[in-house]
């Protein structure tokens, strides 16, 4: 009897001595997995780093402003823009600050968001986006854009300033949303594809360390207070920008006179009424950038009636 107890014991503890052995081995399985799939992820996060040795960057000048000088440039075979950050501008970025921006960028995907392709390190650093044609600004000093032309770039732009406000945990702010960074491709006989540029403007909600208003042209009053920043500020500059197009005249420097430009707008009282809301200088009356949109929609679907 005895004998068998302790038969059942040893088998109990082989059975246990097994188990355990299958278990650490399960264990080292994972542990290899999660190294693997953290390898994985770092090479992903760092995809966006570029060798300045691959980027060839011809005459060709796309813009310039506060910001730097935008080139064309070829990266492995394909047509780019590439951005030349200003000393001033660079110098404001430490490494590490550029770094977690350029991973930002390179994690955004919206069909109305210029791509981000990637950016070099260093003391000049290159940011490579996708190369479009014009831009709203320089179109429209060359045509009067008629109001389906409107309608379908605000569309457009709304749309991918939507998808900047609704990242989580925390909301996008472009801050610097003007005719220059809205980025056309002629597609049609007045038909234009619109994507939102300049990247290296935009920052988290939560980011207060900067004022960094951009144009001061479209700068909402709150844009100089970097406690006060929200989406708003992106709603209220939309709305300077809408002005702009429709009456075809480039935005006044003061919130008066912007209030002024707004009382141009002829025949078209609905997006009057959407532009005053969006310019209030109290930024809880604004709408919010999915509002504006479903507005937008309406005009253009009654537009089609």
């Amino acid at each position: 009897m005895l004998s068998q107890s302790q038969d059942e014991k040893a088998q109990k503890l082989r059975e246990f001595q097994l188990e355990k052995a299958v278990l650490q081995q399960r264990l080292r399985e994972s542990q290899e997995e999660a190294r693997k799939y953290q390898n994985e992820c770092n090479l992903l996060c760092d995809a966006w780093q570029v060798d300045e040795k691959e980027v060839v960057i011809t005459d060709e000048e796309l813009g310039r402003g506060s910001y730097g000088v935008v080139m064309v440039g070829i990266f492995r075979g394909l047509k780019v823009a590439v951005k030349y950050l200003h000393p001033v501008i660079a110098s404001y970025y430490n490494e590490e600050r550029f770094i977690r921006e350029m991973k930002m960028a390179s994690l955004l995907r919206h069909p109305n968001l210029v791509q981000f392709i990637g950016a070099t390190l260093g003391d000049n650093p290159l940011i490579l986006t996708e190369r479009m044609t014009t831009s709203l600004y320089y179109e429209k000093k060359n045509v009067q854009l008629a109001r389906p032309s409107i309608l379908s770039i605000a569309i457009q732009v709304a749309l991918g300033l939507n998808y900047l406000h609704l990242q989580k945990p925390n909301a996008l702010i472009h801050r610097d949303v003007s005719s220059p960074n809205i980025l056309l491709d002629n597609i049609g006989p007045a038909k234009y594809r619109a994507k939102v540029s300049d990247y290296g403007s935009f920052a988290m909600a939560v980011d207060s360390q900067t004022e960094r208003p951009g144009s001061i042209a479209y700068s909402a009053p709150e844009a100089f207070n970097p406690n006060e920043h929200t989406p708003a500020m992106d709603v209220y500059s939309f709305c300077v920008l809408l002005i702009e197009m429709i009456i075809n005249k480039a935005p006044e420097t003061t919130v008066k006179e912007r209030r002024e430009q707004a009382l141009k707008i002829a025949g078209w009282t609905v997006m009057k009424n959407l532009v005053q809301r969006g310019i209030n200088e109290k930024k809880e009356f604004r709408p919010k950038m999915a509002e504006i949109i479903k507005e937008l929609k309406q005009m253009e679907s009654q537009r089609l009636r």
